[in-house]
């Protein structure tokens, strides 16, 4: 009601309930840092196919183990300036989600059917199961002191396929002696930085420059990691960070 001319607002009554549920605390937004826990070594790339068959990529800065046969897979990540193996579950990295239809495949859903050693990387040629018409081509590569990943998807068949690809899936990492400690940095208009559990999803291309990268560090080890986008042509991508199971 809007008092109006002549009007007296003589008593407020206001009426409230408790929360049950406890206010969270508010986010960190300058966690201290400590010194590094480790330490770069000279940058100088190393690529090399281990005994075992695997392939190992090392510049100092990430030291990457992948298995190439019969699938696909990410085994380590090793973080110099973190000191440790970031890659804590495996198994929940895909390197790549890959979606016909309704079907999704991930990168132990496809053979590998030539590898291929170059200079500063590999390559391999996978083919996912149950798709004849499709091939995947995968590079992992050292650039500086960076892991570069590339994925290309190609029909081989005589029509034309429909598909939709998340690339690079990186999952299961975590980068301090607890998870509830990694921190991320997220770009959502000036930046959104936080340790706890969230699904964060965003957009750009067209009309909209988000800067494209997202980091992850942990204060209590001093360093951490960035996932860089290398797009020259500004298309229409989304960067999804989710951390927690249970978001």
């Amino acid at each position: 009601v809007k008092p109006g001319a002549g009007t007296v607002l003589h008593e407020v009554t206001v009426q409230y309930e408790a929360s049950t549920v406890p206010a969270p605390e508010p986010p960190n937004l300058r966690p201290d840092m400590l010194p590094p826990a480790g330490q770069r070594r000279p940058l100088r790339n190393t690529v090399l196919r281990q005994p075992d068959g695997s392939m190992l990529l090392d510049n100092g800065a990430l030291r990457a183990v992948f298995r190439v046969a019969p699938a696909l897979e990410l085994l380590s990540l090793h973080a110099a300036e973190v000191d440790r193996d970031i890659l804590a579950k495996p198994a929940a990295c895909h390197l790549f989600r890959l979606r016909v239809e309704e079907r999704l495949w991930g990168c132990r859903d496809a053979t590998v059917e030539k590898v291929e050693l170059d200079g500063d990387g590999f390559s391999a040629t996978l083919a996912p199961d149950g798709l004849p018409a499709l091939r995947i081509l995968f590079r992992a590569s050292l650039a500086g002191d960076e892991l570069a990943l590339a994925c290309t998807v190609r029909c081989v068949g005589p029509e034309a396929s429909r598909f939709h690809l998340s690339f690079p899936h990186l999952a299961g990492l975590q980068l301090g002696e607890t998870a509830a400690d990694d921190h991320y940095l997220f770009p959502w208009g000036g930046g959104i930085i936080a340790n706890g559990n969230a699904s964060l999803r965003t957009a750009y291309g067209e009309n909209s420059a988000w800067w494209q990268m997202i980091d992850l560090f942990s204060p209590a080890r001093g360093g951490g990691i960035y996932l860089r986008i290398n797009d020259p042509t500004g298309l229409y991508k989304a960067p999804h960070l989710r951390k927690g199971q249970d978001i």
